[in-house]
């Protein structure tokens, strides 16, 4: 991707409201190995999937006409690529993963329900051949030949020096296996998707959940000719480079990781696959401040060939800067208002959603400032999953859960809250019990997700943000936040 785009919004101390300070956006177009440098990431963080420190030799082990060549990274034609292979060449390291790292380094974060963090990234080709063309030191045993493109997502320790370990690491990964029998007939080797955390996990990609619980099934053919995702890599069998783009993206509220692949960022036409964050799973963990993150390639054995990726577009945005709602019971009606601290570069609010357990919630008005004029007009409820108009608000009830998702059809066409709008506010009443809706388990979140159906521009990476309590009574709606 062209035309470089890397700034940060610090968020500070705003009306009273206590508010996101870390920075919360980043856009990395990896136009150039000096602004990425200059960005704030940096080279040759050679570590494994285990967050160990293994340099690399030099030289191929192999030999016998292998295309194998040593670990190295560049930025040309606007990404970045890993190419060859990081790898000990020594028969004690045989099953022991080295790997070589892009790691961000001018920040580190935090995360929780109020202020979730959460990144995407494209990988925009990837061809993991883990069979050498010399086959092995130890015989037709491939099936112990793994490599893996992959980003590491972890705790960070102060360190003195690159070669010390990591607390903690999640390590997202695209995970390939050679595969052939003691007869020398070569079986399917395809992609595998997973994360590893002391052991590896495998995703099931033919049971994924996208936006609004939607399931998707991302083992079907989303191109023609094949699995697009799952592409072979070993080019003993003819396999070439996958050259389709595919987003991952990992979230983290505080307590919970979740993992999600995009099939199809692009928004081919020709792909059957939605453009859109389908969530793979998830993994409960207890820590949530100091982390930051990696991008890089690894395997586990010296007598392999390639794991060449191209990553681009490296992206952290939050939905907004601060969110808070207030409520009050009248007249059998529960108000609710919620507003939010916008900055340019949040996504802005284009979803809500109110969760109590045990109760369906069923919306009599909402009202917000879709014409960010200032004044506060009443919206069309309407039984669609995707908004067509300004003046529209499609709304999904489901037990224990209210969603409200606004038009976001472009970036002109939309009746997103962000910060162009004059009252960051929108106003919605239930028909609810009260002794319910004070029971303590009543939460209301923002989110600005990424729908196949809407073509809106900036969407949220970070995942649903929980908006604080305020214990004021809500008012007309003349909330001015500056």
């Amino acid at each position: 991707m062209t035309g470089r785009l890397l700034f940060y919004c610090l968020i500070f101390f705003l009306s009273g409201f206590i508010v996101n300070a870390q920075p919360v956006y980043l856009n990395q177009t990896f136009d150039d190995i000096n602004s990425t440098l200059a960005g704030g990431w940096m080279t040759n963080f050679f570590y494994g999937r285990d967050g160990l420190f293994r340099v690399p030799d030099a030289g191929s082990a192999c030999g016998g006409g292998s295309a194998q060549v040593d670990t190295y990274i560049q930025v040309t034609g606007g990404v970045f690529q890993f190419r060859g292979v990081a790898k000990r060449n020594n028969l004690a390291y045989q099953s022991i993963w080295v790997g070589h790292q892009l790691k961000y380094t001018n920040h580190t974060y935090s995360a929780s329900p109020e202020h979730p963090f959460g990144f995407t990234v494209i990988r925009k080709y990837a061809w993991l051949d883990a069979v050498s063309d010399c086959r092995e030191t130890e015989g037709n045993t491939s099936w112990r030949q793994k490599a893996e493109g992959s980003i590491c997502f972890f705790v960070n320790k102060t360190i003195a020096a690159q070669s010390e370990p990591y607390n903690e690491l999640v390590n997202f990964c695209e995970y390939v296996q050679g595969r052939f029998p003691d007869d020398g007939a070569y079986a399917n080797t395809v992609s595998k998707y997973g994360y590893f955390d002391g052991v590896q996990r495998y995703f099931d990609l033919a049971d994924t959940e996208g936006p609004l619980g939607k399931s998707n099934n991302l083992l079907a053919n989303g191109l023609p000719g094949g699995r697009s995702l799952l592409w072979n890599y070993d080019d003993i069998r003819g396999g070439t480079a996958n050259t389709n783009h595919l987003g991952f993206r990992i979230t983290h509220d505080g307590s919970i990781i979740r993992f999600y692949l995009n099939p199809n960022p692009a928004g081919n036409a020709n792909c059957t696959f939605p453009n859109e964050w389908c969530c793979l799973g998830e993994k409960a963990v207890t820590w949530n401040s100091n982390m930051t993150f990696m991008l890089g390639h690894g395997v586990n054995r010296f007598d392999q060939e390639r794991s060449d990726l191209d990553f681009d577009d490296f992206i952290i945005r939050a939905v907004t800067s601060g969110a808070w709602y207030r409520m009050e019971y009248r007249s059998g009606v529960c108000r609710i208002e919620i507003g939010a601290e916008i900055n340019e570069c949040d996504a802005g609010i284009a979803d809500i959603l109110i969760s109590l357990p045990g109760s369906t919630m069923i919306a009599d008005k909402i009202s917000t400032d879709f014409n960010k004029n200032g004044n506060m007009q009443t919206m069309k409820i309407i039984n669609s999953t995707e908004p067509g108009r300004k003046n529209e608000a499609a709304v999904f009830v489901q037990p224990g859960l209210l969603a409200i998702r606004f038009c976001r059809k472009s970036d002109t066409e939309n009746a997103v809250i962000d910060f162009k709008t004059t009252v960051k506010c929108a106003v919605i009443e239930l028909n609810n019990d009260q002794n319910k809706m004070d029971s303590g388990l009543f939460s209301v979140f923002v989110d600005h997700e990424k729908y196949n159906t809407g073509y809106y521009s900036k969407y949220a990476t970070t995942g649903r943000q929980k908006a604080v309590f305020k214990p004021e009574k809500p008012v007309s709606g003349v909330i001015v936040i500056k």
